[in-house]
């Protein structure tokens, strides 16, 4: 029973302890957000140790009075292994790298310099080489095609399903404004693709009127894929830093004759490596803003995706005549106009069928693609 007791006892002041711990340890995080201006701030590290209970289990001569943590809850002994592991873990590493990496590619040259002729030498060096730029290229290569994938898919593909039945009644509203033009100029809209300038009045454009309903969603994105690309090339960048300095390792080998030249070359190899990044970059940052364009801008001389995805339907509708319907004077007319403006909404928000914007994502997704394939073909 006397045990038991104890036993309890421990328990509940481990629990006490915690719940203090966890307090002071938040409130200290708290203070570092709000010294540092910033919700993302890192978390500190915090160790809390107990030197009064721990003096109880290794006070000479041990005293009666009897601890009420564990000597392991009061963390001294974590603490005193964290102490010693800040000068030791670096040399540990140190010592690694020599057992596993340094000392037996010594080893093989030493073998090597014994049993290789100078052919095999060269060969074996050049294989060497060939196979780190390909293990590079085919890593960087797999890290863009997923990350500008998932991120096309997050930041652009996903907002259409998201945002369509908002989307399709503003459109709708939009071309019940239309319907109330005059006849002629509904028509006359129709047949230049939804573009329209009355004599000494700004043009219209319904393709940029619908692209107006989507622009705030869709603009952050394309914002997000720019940071995106910038990103994936810096790293381009320190994988080629990465290359240089293998290559310079070898610099040093005894398989190279004159490593003095190989480190010059490497030198120019390197400048035109990192001019070929740059140019990449500057590709891959046009290719992001045409699209976008075609997204989110209008051009009456290059269709921008609502463009393409409109065009049928504009052609479509202009070629209703009033003479197809069986009605008399004005009512003909009437008639004739009904049925373009049905055409023109049904494009733009029917559920059935592909409409507007079934069509748009799917046109962006192929610009992408291609343009994904240029990249990933230019980094070869």
């Amino acid at each position: 029973m006397p045990n038991a007791i104890r036993d309890a006892k421990r328990a509940v002041k481990h629990i006490e302890v915690d719940i203090r711990n966890r307090r002071t340890e938040n409130t200290m995080k708290d203070k570092l957000r709000q010294l540092s201006g910033s919700h993302d701030a890192p978390d500190l590290r915090m160790i809390f140790t107990s030197p009064k209970e721990y003096a109880k289990h290794v006070r000479e001569p041990v005293t009666s009075e009897e601890s009420t943590l564990d000597i392991e809850s009061t963390v001294i002994p974590a603490l005193k292994k964290a102490l010693y592991c800040i000068a030791g873990d670096d040399k540990t590493k140190i010592m690694d790298e020599v057992v596993t990496t340094k000392l037996p590619v010594v080893m093989e040259r030493m073998l090597a310099c014994f049993t290789n002729t100078p052919l095999t030498k060269h060969q074996e060096l050049r294989a060497k080489i060939v196979k780190l730029f390909a293990t590079c290229r085919s890593r960087e290569q797999a890290m863009m095609k997923e990350r500008f994938e998932v991120a096309f898919e997050n930041h652009i593909l996903r907002l259409f399903p998201l945002h369509r039945p908002v989307w399709q009644r503003s459109v709708s509203r939009r071309v019940d404004q239309w319907s109330r033009y005059h006849v002629a100029n509904f028509r006359a809209f129709c047949r230049k693709r939804g573009y329209w300038k009355r004599p000494g009045k700004n043009s219209i454009s319904w393709n940029a009127s619908i692209q107006a309903v989507i622009v705030n969603e869709l603009a952050p994105g394309f914002e997000q894929l720019s940071t995106l690309s910038r990103a994936v090339y810096d790293r381009h960048h320190t994988s080629m830093d990465d290359v240089h300095d293998a290559l310079q390792s070898l610099s040093t080998a005894e398989e190279i004759p004159n490593g003095a030249e190989f480190s010059r070359s490497l030198k120019t190899f390197s400048r035109k490596a990192h001019r070929n990044v740059d140019r990449e970059l500057r590709a891959s940052q046009d290719e992001i803003e045409c699209i976008r364009h075609m997204a989110l801008h209008d051009d009456q001389y290059t269709l921008s995706f609502v463009g393409q995805a409109m065009e049928d339907a504009y052609e479509r509708a202009a070629k209703i005549e009033s003479k197809d319907y069986a009605a008399e004077g004005k009512a003909k007319a009437r008639k004739a106009h009904e049925a373009r403006v049905d055409r023109v909404k049904d494009k733009a928000i029917s559920l059935q069928g592909e409409n507007l914007f079934h069509e748009v994502p799917v046109m962006m997704d192929e610009a992408w693609a291609e343009s994904l394939a240029l990249r990933l073909k230019g980094s070869d």
